[in-house]
């Protein structure tokens, strides 16, 4: 028996780790996630490792959209955006130098790579308690979040690498979020501005229920359109990037200090994908 929870508001692709996304129509769901979806990263060229907003927050004021329609496994080239208006194509002479000026460290773009190139997704800095409230932005007075709600698997991976191999994610191929849980965030702060584009889901949703409606989510299976299938698995634990000026919201510090205080440090849901399906912007989306 299925239930109707609501409908597909936007789906958003990011090409470029970190970066601003394109919304999109419709999108072919397939093993990861949306096609060309975390296609491009960032490599700190000293360090060798893969580097987000975390680390760079200015990413986060650039734009990046597909050059060609990716599909399958494919990564087609991208433009991006700089915040002056400038737009650099990836296969540019001189992209690596245009964003290592424009974020301070030399680094390099770069596609992802194969699963099995190991050393370009592994994590070269150890991820003590320091690294990590840096990386999650919470002060002293504050609780880690329980990473323990992540599957040994995935858990084990993230910490050995820095994103899961094959991919540019930050954990699963699929970030869901509410309007609902927006909502609620508003309330709970009504100075700051809870957009979409602070918590880079791939999917935002309309739905009747109220609050953190992706909570009685978690652990059951979602079905899109006509055969597309999710697990919705667990709550989003959210970091430092929610904080950070984009190319439309100002830096704004408060926005993560109510998301620990008001929703227990989450926003959002993480999801793996059980079914292929092709899914359009106002799709029922239906719980079973």
């Amino acid at each position: 028996m299925t239930k109707k929870i609501g409908i597909i508001k936007d789906i958003i692709r990011y090409p470029v780790k970190s970066m601003a996304g394109e919304s999109v129509d419709k999108c072919q769901l397939s093993e990861l996630g949306i096609p060309g979806d975390r296609g491009w990263a960032i490599i700190d060229e000293a360090s060798k490792e893969i580097r987000g907003a975390k680390k760079l927050p200015k990413l986060m004021q650039c734009k990046a959209a597909f050059i060609e329609e990716p599909l399958g496994k494919d990564i087609p080239h991208v433009k991006i955006i700089f915040p002056d208006g400038t737009q650099v194509d990836s296969d540019a002479p001189k992209i690596d130098e245009k964003l290592s000026d424009f974020l301070g460290v030399k680094v390099n773009l770069m596609p992802r790579k194969d699963p099995t190139d190991e050393e370009h997704y592994r994590r070269k800095q150890p991820l003590d308690e320091k690294a990590i409230r840096e990386m999650m932005g919470r002060d002293e007075s504050e609780e880690l979040p329980d990473f323990d709600i992540f599957p040994k698997e995935i858990l084990d991976e993230i910490t050995t690498y820095s994103t899961p191999r094959g991919t540019y994610f930050d954990a699963y191929p699929l970030h869901i979020l509410t309007m609902s849980w927006l909502e609620a965030l508003q309330k709970a702060s009504p100075d700051s501005k809870f957009h979409a584009e602070r918590f880079r889901p791939n999917f935002v949703i309309d739905t009747d229920e109220e609050g953190l409606a992706e909570l009685a989510w978690c652990g059951k299976k979602i079905q899109i359109g006509h055969s597309a299938v999710i697990l919705c698995d667990i709550p989003t634990v959210r970091c430092s990037m929610t904080a950070h000026a984009t190319d439309n919201l100002p830096k704004d510090p408060l926005v993560l200090r109510t998301i620990v205080k008001a929703t227990d440090q989450n926003a959002g849901a993480y999801a793996n994908i059980i079914n292929d399906g092709e899914i359009t912007i106002g799709d029922d989306i239906k719980l079973f």
